[in-house]
């Protein structure tokens, strides 16, 4: 999903030709639109708007119109929901992206934040003087979950229950 966000940020700048917004920081803007069906990826105009003096849903849409040739084959489309920029990836680029997680399932999300530290995870058990009910698997499982974020961050995980 980099690759088609930089992509987004190196059009955009180009096509902007402001030298006051590099690529870095349009790449820190795009954001995920809220709504799915607005598309993968979102530009918001009002940065853009405030500098140029315009009302940002009037240039969210020349942007649009304005981008939507220049688009590579990673992208299906590109059009302006208010104040944004939205983007659609391609079959194609969604498929590589799937495949790309696939091939990394074993490690997909892991990290070494936490090499080298120790951590201690103290969660709570059933009671033995009492009947088990449903809020004690709650506890358990949110303890479990909370223990394998940990682990997976590299972390020497020491749990209690």
């Amino acid at each position: 999903m980099i690759r088609y966000r930089t992509e987004i940020a190196e059009l955009l700048q180009n096509h902007l030709a402001l030298p006051e917004f590099s690529s870095k920081q349009i790449l820190d803007l795009l954001e995920k639109p809220q709504r799915p069906e607005h598309g993968d990826i979102a530009f918001p105009c009002f940065l853009l708007a405030k500098q140029q003096k315009k009302a940002p849903p009037l240039l969210a849409k020349e942007l649009a119109q304005s981008i939507s040739s220049k688009l590579s084959a990673n992208f299906s489309g590109v059009e302006a929901a208010g104040p944004y920029v939205n983007f659609r990836l391609s079959a194609a680029a969604a498929l590589s992206i799937l495949a790309n997680v696939l091939e990394q399932k074993e490690n997909f999300g892991k990290n070494s934040t936490g090499r080298g530290q120790k951590v201690l995870i103290e969660y709570g058990s059933p009671n033995v003087a009492k009947q088990l009910h449903i809020g004690h698997f709650r506890n358990t499982i949110l303890g479990q979950s909370i223990n394998n974020l940990y682990s997976s961050c590299g972390y020497d995980v020491i749990s209690i229950n």
